[in-house]
């Protein structure tokens, strides 16, 4: 099965990862992180909270025990990440929890890109190639209005560094564990997951080491956590709605909407057409709809046309298996409520993303050999090549979409400043006998701060 091993290639040989290399890619990390919680809107991310952090998570790290918080269930399965995170963050001052869960998630989501950066190495060999695979993760052009800096939602791109992490050998022992923690924070925070299980089984049988079974054993435990807890009745799905299992469907779906939207943004294609609870829809010019529906898939086509002819070097095997997650996660994911809701696109986006940097990866390009001696970064050095101007083309039309898009309301936007919230607590709880206060801070999410917490 050379083609199969092909997507588990072997570690690099054991040695010291130089310190440098460890540096800049956590230096990277603040950086991305950073950028992520600049997209939030005014009131801005570090003064506000997110709708299902606030109401769900922050508000039982404060007002429930650690025990009962933690195997907690919500929407039918648990929360471990989220709640874990939130349970940290309650025991500093309250005014800072807003700040703190923001740079939590924000700093999770630059992770998993790092993640993706790393594992991808292998495949697509060229550093600027790598980052289209993982800038993405916090530049994503669609979903705003349902992902923003919380950690809520961190499951969706969890999926796509899941991914990733089936097909990543790492070497080193830290990288190692950063594997398996990354698995077990997913695993542990959704049951989503399962789309996946033919992925990491087809890794648990070609390769046999103790890091695949150590991740394949993490992989398997937070997907237990969440079965146990339906098979007990301690979790349920029975109010989840309106399933739709029409492979049609499911289809016509992905092609208008996650495909063109993955690769030229939600601006363009009328912003998000939905609030924070209802499906994707078309808004603006149905023409502009149209045209960029084809000229997205055209893209793709282009892509996949210069493969076949070999003007580019693509990995065949990568860019089949993110083909096939992608759709089983989207079809896993819309088939069970029954709408396009923009958190589902997320991984599916990354995933066509991913596909496409493996249709595109340009041939080797060697320095010239009257020259073999030169330090300098010529573009023969940097792989920059004539196969390499449709990866080129790509990521500049990344750039600009994600630049579009970096920013769009939300109901975060529109939601009161924490600091004003925690104010209005503090003067409740110093002004009369009460042993706490609830706080409304927009839409339909509330928080009870107890009022030793402020006094």
């Amino acid at each position: 099965m050379p083609g199969v091993r092909s997507l588990f290639p072997s570690p690099p040989a054991p040695g010291r990862v130089a310190l440098k290399h460890t540096g800049w890619l956590l230096l990277a990390v603040v950086a991305a992180a950073a950028l992520s919680l600049a997209r939030s809107p005014r009131p801005g991310a570090l003064n506000t909270i997110w709708i299902e952090d606030a109401h769900n998570f922050l508000n039982d790290a404060l007002t429930d025990g650690f025990k009962n918080n933690l195997f907690k269930s919500l929407n039918g399965y648990y929360h471990f990440g989220p709640r874990l995170i939130a349970e940290l963050v309650s025991l500093a001052p309250v005014r800072w929890s807003a700040a703190l869960i923001s740079i939590a998630a924000a700093g999770v989501t630059a992770g998993f890109g790092a993640i993706a950066y790393v594992a991808s190495k292998p495949f697509l060999q060229r550093w600027w190639l790598q980052l289209v695979v993982a800038a993405p993760l916090v530049l994503l052009p669609l979903a705003r209005v349902q992902a923003d800096n919380d950690i809520a939602t961190l499951q969706f791109p969890g999926l796509y560094v899941l991914f990733w992490i089936a097909l990543w050998r790492p070497a080193s022992r830290p990288a190692q564990a950063v594997a398996v923690l990354a698995t077990a924070f997913v695993t542990f925070s959704s049951i989503i997951p399962i789309i996946l299980l033919p992925l990491f089984a087809l890794r648990f049988y070609v390769v046999r080491d103790w890091a695949t079974r150590l991740i394949c054993l993490a992989y398997s435990a937070g997907l237990g956590l969440h079965f146990l807890g339906l098979a007990l009745g301690k979790a349920t799905r029975s109010e989840v709605c309106c399933r739709r299992y029409d492979l049609f469907w499911v289809a016509q779906e992905y092609a208008t909407k996650t495909v063109p939207r993955t690769i030229f943004g939600e601006r363009w294609l009328g912003g998000p057409g939905m609030d924070v609870t209802g499906p994707v829809a078309a808004q603006g010019s149905p023409a502009v709809h149209t045209g960029l529906m084809v000229l997205a898939w055209l893209v793709v086509l282009a892509a996949l046309i210069l493969a076949l002819v070999k003007f580019t070097n693509p990995h065949w095997p990568l860019a089949i298996a993110a083909t096939v997650a992608g759709a089983a996660l989207f079809a896993g994911t819309v088939t069970n409520i029954g709408s396009v809701q923009p958190r589902y696109l997320i991984a599916p986006a990354l995933l066509v993303l991913t596909v496409l940097a493996a249709l595109l990866r340009p041939h080797d390009s060697q320095p010239p050999a009257s020259r073999p001696q030169t330090r300098q970064l010529s573009a023969s050095r940097l792989g920059l090549g004539r196969s390499a101007v449709p990866a080129l083309v790509l990521i500049a039309v990344m750039v600009v979409v994600a630049a579009v898009n970096f920013r769009a309301d939300n109901r975060r936007s529109e939601t009161w400043p924490w600091s004003d919230l925690v104010s209005q607590a503090t003067l409740a709880c110093q002004s009369q006998p009460i042993d706490s206060h609830v706080v409304w801070g927009g839409y339909w999410w509330r928080v009870t701060i107890p009022c030793d917490r402020v006094r």
